[in-house]
């Protein structure tokens, strides 16, 4: 049986993620936390569109930013060149993504979104947005403002043009 103390509600502040640099319990904290958002989205995805988060990424981001080199994509989405190849290869089977040739540059590949592609994605986006909404649902709006602003500053300083 729990006692009164253990039902209580939990506090309004984080709890402590180890010392507040960076190295530390911060990095700890993002590592943890783009975990555990990358396993919710796995199932989220694979459950309605059967395909994974890292697809994910490289669908949104041939969504995002229309036909892209076939040698930026890796980068872009943060993925090994071999895991970009492999996903390329499923996504092509599924007519998902087409793979052409730069049309100013006939030796550089390019990749871009179907519309079979683009419609199973936007299909994935209600989805995809409850459950934005329920991850974020413990900030406020404001601090999920500042959160996007942070880790897209991050991921910049990495990555220039990866969101």
């Amino acid at each position: 049986m729990s006692s009164p103390a253990a039902a209580a509600p939990a506090a309004a502040t984080a709890p402590p993620v180890g010392d507040a640099s960076l190295a530390g319990g911060a990095l700890w904290a993002l590592v943890l936390a783009g975990r555990l958002v990358t396993m919710d989205y796995d199932r989220l995805t694979t459950a309605h569109a059967g395909w994974s988060s890292n697809a994910g990424s490289v669908l949104g981001l041939l969504h995002q930013q229309g036909p892209v080199p076939a040698g930026a994509l890796a980068a872009r989405c943060g993925l090994r060149d071999s895991t970009v190849t492999g996903i390329l290869d499923k996504l092509a089977l599924q007519g998902l993504v087409h793979r052409g040739t730069d049309p100013d540059d006939r030796r550089r590949a390019v990749v871009e979104l179907t519309a079979a592609g683009a419609d199973q994605l936007e299909s994935v986006f209600p989805v995809l947005e409850r459950a934005s909404a329920q991850i974020a649902g413990c900030l406020s709006a404001q601090e999920q403002d500042q959160l996007l602003l942070l880790l897209s500053k991050l991921v910049h300083a990495r990555v220039p043009g990866a969101l």
